[in-house]
């Protein structure tokens, strides 16, 4: 400021604040610093000055200000956008429109089984899939545990699974001779699933200890009788196939090893998918694969003794039925064990990604396949007499 300002103000420094503590109060309220009322004077007549004496540089004074302050706003929204990027990406249906060019095969088979072990009628389907689908390629999807450390694939390698047979009469080997000869040779048993093959004699599997001492008392003179045996035959039943030995009988089967939390990542069931049960969450999977890959998506049984349902096996036998599906339908039953459609990111599955992202611990698959067909039923893209059922 000038002379002339500051000798037309009361105070020599207008802006600045001034603490006094009043003595005579200090005691009582614990010395608590009050406002000299006479300092609100010299502020106001201050910004007067200012007012007055650099009219000219307020107004860029306000620009600056607002650029400045334009600027902070953008760098926190920015912030804020990139911390709220994955949210956003999770809510929209996403379709990984880059696997279009790449991996938009049609004749891929879904399948997906839970944590849970597996059950002989399980087996039995894949096996039934994969033995009727040769043509397909079948991916399966393996939901494990949390707790199991991690693994990105199965891996092939697997040990096959051996039949131990009985020998043969002619046979004078040694037990464990016998074993190991039984399995060198094993791959001419496995094909036969069953085989008739006779019992040998008890003696001759005795240990060497009994031969030697057969064979010193026909030395002495002092043979036995030998007695008469009969001979029964014995079928072997062929050995129920593991998981492992399925995967290494059909090399068009290609096993994922993940988790829940892996596969629902960055959809639009990243924030509700611990709010359904097992059979749903498994149902979600199989949506979301044809909605990204399209193809055929099976169910397996989940009773212990359920067998394979018609569905699964013999609609899948001529690669046809899907090739003659026109590229805009979608094929589905009422509890959704069988659904087809050679059209990624098709509006039916990505409804249904909606619906099951507001399913509750009782929603089942069933449940939400009605409620996408009765708004596609609203729309008229589903047929009207099936409808009438639906919408009733």
């Amino acid at each position: 400021m000038s002379s002339k300002s500051c000798a037309s103000t009361e105070e020599k420094f207008p802006l600045l604040l001034l603490f006094l503590e009043d003595g005579q109060r200090s005691a009582k309220q614990h010395k608590r610093i009050l406002f000299d009322k006479g300092r609100y004077q010299g502020i106001a007549s201050g910004a007067n000055n200012i007012m007055t004496h650099w009219s000219g540089h307020v107004a860029s004074g306000w620009i600056t200000a607002m650029l400045i302050g334009i600027g902070l706003f953008a760098i926190a929204i920015l912030m804020i956008t990139f911390s709220i990027h994955p949210v956003i990406e999770n809510l929209t249906a996403k379709c990984e429109r880059q696997y279009r060019e790449i991996k938009n095969d049609s004749s891929i088979i879904h399948l997906v089984h839970g944590p849970n072990r597996w059950t002989p009628a399980q087996l039995e389907a894949l096996d039934q899939i994969a033995k009727n689908s040769q043509q397909f390629q079948i991916e399966l999807i393996l939901i494990r545990p949390e707790i199991d450390p991690p693994s990105n694939i199965v891996k092939r390698d697997v040990m096959k699974a051996r039949n131990v047979t009985y020998p043969k009469h002619e046979s004078t080997s040694s037990p464990r001779a016998l074993v190991k000869k039984v399995i060198s040779s094993t791959a001419r048993e496995v094909v036969n699933p069953k085989l008739k093959v006779y019992e040998k004699p008890r003696k001759a599997l005795e240990p060497s200890f009994n031969m030697a001492k057969k064979n010193l008392l026909a030395m002495l003179g002092m043979k036995k009788r030998s007695k008469k045996t009969t001979s029964k035959p014995v079928v072997l039943q062929r050995k129920a196939r593991t998981l492992e030995d399925i995967i290494d009988a059909y090399p068009n089967i290609l096993v994922i090893t993940t988790t829940f939390e892996k596969v629902f990542s960055h959809t639009p069931l990243y924030f509700t998918w611990q709010n359904t049960n097992l059979e749903t969450r498994l149902f979600a999977i199989r949506v979301l694969q044809l909605w990204n890959f399209a193809g055929i998506s099976l169910t397996l049984p989940s009773d212990l003794h359920s067998p394979p349902k018609a569905g699964n096996t013999v609609t899948i036998t001529r690669k046809a039925l899907l090739e003659d599906l026109p590229s805009g339908l979608v094929t589905v039953d009422d509890e959704g064990s069988h659904m087809q459609t050679k059209s990624t990111c098709h509006a039916f599955f990505g409804e249904l990604l909606m619906v099951l992202a507001k399913a509750t611990p009782a929603t089942k698959p069933a449940d939400v396949i009605r409620k996408t067909l009765h708004k596609f039923c609203l729309k008229g893209a589903v047929d009207g007499n099936y409808c009438d059922t639906i919408t009733k």
